[in-house]
Order: C-alpha cells, then structure tokens, then sequence
C-alpha cells in the first residue's frame, strides 16, 4: 500500500502540470524512494557516457521533432486545430487535406487525424491530460486483461494494461476507428502515424493494437513523448508483434516514463529514443535504459518539452 499511496501522489502531481504550473510540487517529490520502489535496477547506476545508445540519425531526429509538434498542437483546442491555423500548424510543413477533431467531453478525451495526400500520411494525434478528469483516471492503475473487454477478443489472455487508459481510449474508440477506415480505405497508399505526449502517448499505443488487430493495416509508426508504462511484460511482447516502428521519446528527468511502477506489474515497451541534458538524442533498448540513469534530476520542464517543443496549455 506504501508503494501504490506514492505511485498516485507522483502520477497525479506529475501527470497534471503544464508549462508554468506545479513546478514546487514536483520538487517536493522523493526522488531516491521512485529508485529504490523500482527496484534499484543497474541502469540507475549507469554513470559513463558510453552507456548511453547509439546517437540517432538526423532524418530520424527530424522526424520525431515534427512529431512532437503534432502532439504539442493537440494541445490548441478545436477551434485552432479544425482550422490548421497555429504556430507548430505551419512550422510542421504539412499540407492539411482533412482535418478532424474527435473528442468525448464525459471522459474529457480529446484526438485529432489529419492528413496530407501530397506526403501521403495520415496523422492520428491525441491530446495528454490537461483536466482533473483526465488526471482522476490516470491513478486509475489496476492493470486489466485486455482480452476479456469489448472488441479485444483476438488479442492473448496474458496481456494487461492500464484500467484507466483503457477506459479513455474505449470513449472514443468509435468513431476513431470509423474514421481512419474510412480515410485508409480512400487513401491505402498513406503512412499512418499514431502519435500523442504524456496520457496521449499511452492512447497511441491503444490505438496501435486496435488497428493492427482490427484494421491489419501495416503502414503504421508510433511515435509517444514522455508516455507512462500502459501494460504488463506480456504487452511489451505483444506490441512488438505488431511490427510498428515504436519511437518513446524520453526527456532526460522526466519521471512520467517511469510510472506506473513495475513493482504493480508494469514494463516499459523496447525501443527508447532518449533526449540527453545537452539535447543529444540516442537510441536505446531494455539493455540500455537511458532514461534509467536520470531519475535524481527531474524537474517540471523535462514532461512539458522535447526537442525544442513545448506541450500544455497554448
């Protein structure tokens, strides 16, 4: 009970800021009690630069920054996003052929798809939390069998995610998934990228096993930007299974990757692809976990920002 009463203070303080906000609550948190609750693996312990992975390519970097835009303008509002007509809207050279706002205002979830037919990709994007209903359900951890609920008959009996995502991602699950079938079956030859920061993040890793198991479309790549663990082991190997390109981008100190606990049955998913205190980005693996190692130096920015981009409240 001590491990799970600290799991939702640190998810519920942490899950809730936005640039400018809570920076004094999150300096209150303890952080060796996160390292020592984690099990105080080696890679907390990692201290030569040469731990860290193999640096990323710069078309790769490019990619994952244009990314992060899409997340961050998740964060603008309808009104902004249905018009594409914002700051990162037009830094992100995409041509909006189609724009469509999803959002559900019980569960306060909110997604956007967008597409460009001259790069020929299709963008799903969903929103991180940004309201106490979104934070209520974060601390919602209980990890559940995702075979037993609606839609998910097709997927092993051992995997088990985050109750409360799920419970998120089923509000709009609907029409989300009546959109891009539609918008697939117009455009086949698109990319679809999955895409969303913080609570959006673990979103886009739902949406990516409903689609490889529902849609079996290939053409997919998840891209997540400080997301939380959503499952156990088992899910890990599951989306692995999927053969989605997966991209966690990770910001050095920032502690929301690093929660749930794995102490309550969680793991992270392979890839990392780790921002370090001096902007340089690497890829790394369970073998070696960058982001690991920053657990003593978090602070409130390292969950708002990621490669030069801000997310919160615009």
């Amino acid at each position: 009970m001590i491990f799970l009463g600290l799991h939702l203070f640190l998810f519920g303080a942490v899950r809730s800021l936005v640039p400018g906000e809570y920076e004094e609550q999150l300096s209150t948190i303890p952080d060796l009690n996160i390292a020592a609750m984690e099990g105080i693996e080696q890679d907390f312990f990692l201290t030569s630069a040469n731990d860290f992975g193999t640096p990323i390519e710069s078309d790769i970097k490019d990619m994952l920054t244009d990314q992060m835009k899409f997340a961050a303008i998740a964060y603008y509002g309808k009104d902004i996003i249905t018009k594409w007509n914002c700051t990162y809207c037009q830094s992100s050279g995409l041509e909006a052929n189609f724009v469509k706002y999803i959002s559900n205002e019980v569960s306060d979830i909110h997604s956007y798809i967008v597409t460009d037919n001259v790069k020929k990709e299709i963008h799903i994007v969903f929103r991180g939390t940004q309201s106490i209903r979104n934070w209520i359900m974060n601390l919602n951890a209980f990890l559940v069998h995702l075979k037993g609920q609606p839609f998910w008959a097709g997927v092993s009996s051992d995997v088990m995610v985050h109750s409360g995502f799920l419970i998120d991602y089923m509000s709009i699950r609907n029409q989300l998934m009546k959109t891009i079938r539609k918008l697939k079956h117009k455009h086949q030859d698109h990319h679809i990228f999955l895409n969303g920061h913080s609570l959006g993040g673990a979103l886009a890793l739902l949406c990516g096993i409903d689609i490889h198991q529902h849609l079996q479309f290939k053409n997919v790549t998840i891209v997540t930007a400080g997301g939380p663990r959503v499952g156990n082991p088992e899910f890990d190997q599951y989306m692995k299974q999927t053969g989605y390109p997966i991209f966690r981008v990770i910001n050095h100190g920032d502690i929301v990757p690093h929660l749930p606990l794995k102490v309550m049955g969680y793991a992270d998913i392979e890839y990392e692809a780790f921002i370090d205190s001096n902007g340089l980005l690497f890829q790394c693996n369970k073998n070696i976990s960058c982001s690991g190692r920053e657990l003593f130096h978090l602070n409130a920015k390292d969950h708002s920002q990621a490669l030069g981009i801000h997310f919160g409240n615009q």
